[in-house]
């Protein structure tokens, strides 16, 4: 688990990199670059205590005059199966910046798993998260992300819950044409979570579905993220285009900035 800082101790990203890392029984690994002139000892000696307060094994790594996103490349180097946990909307950030300039910098330097902690994100958050929501639209891509939140969710040792957001007024509308066809909302979610839960023969995760209304996909999700803060939002960005998206203002950052809960975000060639 790599954590990057910025010049103040981030405690919202090192306290849930520190929460992940223990649940995933993980190393933590802390970096952070100071400014030219500025004490490297100094800063080592502050991390080194933010570090052994989290009693995990791992490192902390300074450097003088760096960039924390090309400090987060060489470690993924290292370790390309690492995650990269980093708090987004840092103080000093720009007003407006879509993630922030540390978060922002990381999203477009790996292309690894990423955990982003959001400002409404407590930095001392204990587990509390008691499952992963993933939010499918009718379509191949949609359903290819199903396999891979499963495979976290069962790596997580929590439930998997699939939402799928239907505007009711279209559903009238079909309705109304169709006097005869039945429609079911929660159908199509319902079959996904059925077909899931079929294909993996070791029965992780636990899989639920649940139906959300509304004509806006993402302040559908906000709402249902709002009621149920035990809940992790797992989002799946599908290539370099949608992955620099993300980066620079998406719907999906606009998630990350008003959820509770820390968001899992997983690009996938496959996706």
């Amino acid at each position: 688990m790599i954590v990057p800082v910025n010049g103040v101790a981030s405690p919202r990203g090192v306290g849930a990199g520190a929460v992940f890392a223990q649940r995933a029984g993980a190393d933590l690994v802390v970096v952070a670059a100071v400014a030219a002139g500025s004490s490297v000892a100094d800063r080592e000696r502050e991390l080194d205590g933010v570090f052994a307060a989290t009693g995990l094994a791992g490192a902390v790594i300074v450097r003088e005059d760096g960039d924390p996103a090309e400090l987060v490349t060489e470690s993924v180097a290292y370790a390309p199966d690492a995650v990269v946990c980093v708090a987004t909307h840092e103080p000093g950030d720009a007003p407006g910046s879509p993630l922030g300039a540390i978060a922002g910098a990381v999203v477009r330097a790996v292309d690894v798993p990423l955990i982003l902690v959001g400002p409404r994100v407590r930095a001392d958050e204990a587990w509390r998260w008691n499952e992963l929501a993933i939010c499918i639209e009718n379509g191949a891509a949609s359903e290819a992300a199903l396999p891979v939140a499963a495979d976290w969710a069962a790596a997580l040792g929590i439930r998997l819950r699939l939402l799928h957001v239907v505007d009711r007024a279209r559903t009238l509308e079909l309705r109304f044409r169709h006097p005869r066809v039945h429609f079911h909302d929660e159908g199509y979610v319902q079959s996904m979570a059925s077909d899931l839960t079929a294909s993996r023969p070791d029965g992780a995760p636990d899989v639920d579905s649940e139906v959300l209304y509304g004509s806006q996909p993402e302040h559908a999700l906000a709402e249902f993220l709002e009621r149920h803060p035990d809940t992790m939002p797992f989002l799946a960005i599908r290539g370099r285009d949608s992955w620099e998206r993300f980066a620079t203002g998406s719907l999906a950052a606009r998630v990350v900035q008003g959820s509770a809960s820390p968001v899992l975000v997983v690009r996938d060639p496959s996706l």
